[in-house]
């Protein structure tokens, strides 16, 4: 995969030359949504991900909270020096849609079942938690098949399986995250924000976690993790 080094925020930055084309959905109606995938229905690049319209409608109609910076879809993928990518974002302007070109996501989400294919959109960490599960899983059987060399980490009684819980999982690198924070240079509020306890009391502190988005931010907030 072709990369792209830039200067961000004062930062050295080399990330893959993957671009979408990303279509906002706010105020979009189902109608106007067959129009759209219409409209783009003969580029091949749109083409290539049968699931664009499946998705689009699932984030078009999804209730709760976050949904509303959700509601856009991206349709198309290539490097940036790729015409028909301009082509598509163009012609679904030219419609009178809100499209553009941006940076694609790091991390995929994939169609899902038997034969799993890529899609242009983000992955979601809820969907994260099954396969962890299943690596966990297998870990524990092998590091426990030796019952005079029991794992140190698992906290149960030989040939007793234990119970893996994205709560559980949360509590786990919570607890490595405050083991480690001497070395990691992380404060006890700045793990509390990053794992969300206390929301009501750290209500603020949530705010200024959730606008530092900028490089050196992210930055920043990544010793919190470093060593889990």
């Amino acid at each position: 995969m072709k990369t792209r080094t830039t200067i961000r925020g004062g930062v050295k930055e080399t990330r893959p030359d993957f671009w979408v084309v990303r279509v906002s959905l706010l105020g979009m109606t189902q109608t106007m949504l067959g129009r759209m995938l219409a409209t783009i229905s003969n580029f091949p690049k749109v083409k290539a991900y049968k699931s664009t319209g499946r998705v689009t409608m699932q984030r078009l109609i999804a209730q709760g909270p976050g949904s509303m910076q959700k509601r856009y879809v991206n349709v198309a993928s290539g490097s940036s020096d790729e015409p028909e990518l301009d082509a598509i974002a163009a012609e679904l302007k030219r419609h009178g849609f809100e499209a553009s070109k941006a940076p694609g996501p790091l991390l995929l989400s994939t169609t899902g079942g038997r034969w799993p294919k890529l899609t242009p959109m983000p992955m979601s960490t809820g969907t994260a938690f099954e396969p962890t599960k299943e690596l966990l899983v297998a870990a524990a059987e092998l590091a426990g098949a030796d019952k005079s060399d029991p794992d140190p980490d698992l906290d149960t009684a030989y040939g007793r399986a234990p119970k893996w819980t994205s709560h559980s999982l949360r509590r786990g690198a919570d607890t490595a995250a405050r083991q480690y924070k001497e070395e990691t240079g992380a404060t006890e509020a700045q793990i509390d924000i990053f794992f969300g306890w206390h929301e009501k009391i750290l209500l603020k502190a949530m705010q200024v976690h959730y606008e530092g988005l900028s490089t050196r931010a992210r930055m920043a907030l990544a010793k919190i993790t470093g060593w889990i």
